[in-house]
């Protein structure tokens, strides 16, 4: 897993294979999006529920691990609200 900066937003990088992301069943809102076999949580909501689901009380101390990218941008098109199904798709 990877924190991606850009200007605008953050951005967990998580590959789609993550096996923590698919034994949680975690289900991002439509502001997160997949591109190029990597889920990309956004920093709001869903990155922060997803590390706290998989890491619990120690997600913070995680987090602050993870290597930071800075992106210029990522062109990201809001999904429509995703199910589990969806993203069982995708793997």
């Amino acid at each position: 897993m990877i924190w991606i900066e850009t200007p605008y937003h953050g951005y967990l990088k998580v590959h789609v294979k993550n096996q923590e992301l698919i034994q949680s069943k975690f289900e991002p809102t439509k502001y997160s999006f997949i591109k190029g076999g990597h889920w990309y949580l956004e920093e709001d909501v869903d990155a922060i529920n997803f590390m706290k689901l998989i890491w619990k009380g120690n997600w913070r101390d995680i987090f602050q691990r993870l290597p930071v990218i800075q992106q210029e941008n990522i062109n990201y098109e809001p999904n429509k609200e995703i199910t589990w199904e969806d993203i069982t798709r995708a793997i």
